[in-house]
């Protein structure tokens, strides 16, 4: 059993009722285990830390920016018409006992547990709670990607409406400071974007940037910031 390595992104006009294809993103790899016979077969897929992946947004005028993995660049899709921008570079997040125990922690919470059914046909087997997953159970990458990407905190990169891309940046667990790269239309960065500690993105509009603040006992506050 094996998973693609990339999907297509498929555009609907609702108008004419037709699909096309905008080009294809790299989706994460993951790891997946198969035991057991033909009637007692057990599954278990499991994510791979940190696993290079592409991103991508789309403005309210039908196209798409794909953040590109890699040597990490901005690609407008619309269409026939592609235009990449220039490669950006940065300094690796290199992994180490903090950053994996930070990536366990958040892999153990309820939207990222495995269950498996096992049981013969016409029944339905019992439900299993998989064991606690450990560093030594998964293979780790030396850095982290450039940018996070979608993940159980929601997406990585955001289109704002004048039409900039806001691609959240990789950091040290021990770094609390988001970044954001912005693009402009022609795929280049134009600028970096810092909220205060311990912010993360929710939104973006004319102007504005919502976020969300966390504070010591767990309460969430929404907040605003003119930009």
């Amino acid at each position: 059993m094996e998973m693609p390595d990339s999907v297509p992104i498929l555009r609907w006009d609702r108008a004419k009722n037709t699909v096309d294809t905008l080009g294809k993103v790299k989706i994460a790899a993951m790891k997946i285990n198969m035991s057991g016979g033909q009637n007692t077969r057990t599954v278990m897929i499991r994510q791979t830390p940190f696993a290079a992946a592409d991103d991508w947004a789309v403005g309210s005028e039908g196209v798409v920016a794909a953040v590109r993995t890699g040597d990490y660049h901005v690609e407008w899709l619309s269409g026939q018409q592609r235009t990449a921008g220039r490669p950006v570079a940065h300094t690796p997040v290199r992994i180490n006992d903090a950053e994996k125990e930070a990536w366990l922690a958040r892999a153990r919470n309820n939207r990222n547990r495995i269950t498996v059914s096992s049981g013969g046909p016409g029944r339905a087997g019992p439900s299993q709670q998989m064991p606690e997953a450990k560093a030594e159970d998964f293979d780790w990458p030396e850095a982290k990607p450039a940018f996070t990407g979608r993940s159980g905190n929601g997406p990585g990169s955001w289109m704002a409406p004048e039409g900039t891309l806001w691609v959240q940046r990789s950091t040290s667990v021990r770094d609390s400071t988001p970044t954001y790269d912005v693009f402009d239309r022609s795929g280049n960065l134009k600028e970096r974007v810092t909220l205060p500690l311990g912010r993360r993105m929710v939104g973006i509009g004319n102007g504005t940037l919502y976020a969300i603040a966390t504070d010591e006992d767990g309460l969430q506050y929404l907040e605003r910031y003119r930009r």
